[in-house]
């Protein structure tokens, strides 16, 4: 999405009178039955891309939203991605969750799943991130034995990429998301 697109999609949220929320108050909602405000959003981006941090993160900051980033650690400091630094620097605005160590689909065995979740869970801890724990499948692709992994390392939200924006608790670990492109957000139904 270039950025002038991306900042329509913005400007567009906010005359529509949607209300970006972050993953803390979406597992809240689940949790504690906390309220969620009028037309609800949370903005989500795969794989933290360096274009990220260039294009789009001033863009977010400027309008007051907040945003996840979902972030295989091992591709961190590598050409073409956010750096350890990167996140560092962005972190007051920014929420960057979990999505597996190489973006490794988890249409796998349950060691390797673990291993990829797991690792990458250790590491966003000890740079202090992930809180809550959230995560994205890689290629949206969920499963029970991923979902279990999820579940034994306490994460609370975990989002697919199968369209959709009805949330309830049970689906918690398989939330849908709607993909949103180069086209108006009018478009996608909002």
């Amino acid at each position: 999405v270039p950025p002038e697109t991306f900042r329509s999609h913005l400007e567009y949220l906010r005359s529509k009178s949607y209300h970006p929320i972050t993953p803390t108050d979406l597992a809240a909602f689940f949790t504690a039955n906390n309220p969620l405000p009028a037309k609800p959003v949370l903005l989500t981006f795969d794989d933290a891309y360096a274009d990220f941090a260039a294009y789009a993160a001033p863009v977010l900051q400027e309008f007051g939203f907040p945003t996840t980033v979902f972030t295989p650690t091992g591709l961190l400091d590598n050409p073409d991605y956010l750096s350890w630094s990167d996140l560092s620097r962005l972190s007051g605005n920014f929420h960057f969750g979990n999505h597996t160590w190489s973006h490794k689909n988890v249409a796998t065995t349950i060691e390797v799943i673990r291993n990829e979740i797991s690792l990458a869970d250790t590491q966003l801890a000890d740079h202090g991130f992930n809180s809550p724990k959230t995560f994205a499948y890689p290629y949206g692709l969920a499963n029970a034995n991923a979902q279990a992994v999820l579940q034994d390392l306490g994460y609370q939200l975990a989002f697919t990429t199968q369209p959709g924006r009805i949330l309830c608790t049970k689906q918690r670990l398989a939330l849908p998301r709607l993909r949103i492109g180069n086209s108006a957000l009018a478009n996608y139904g909002l």
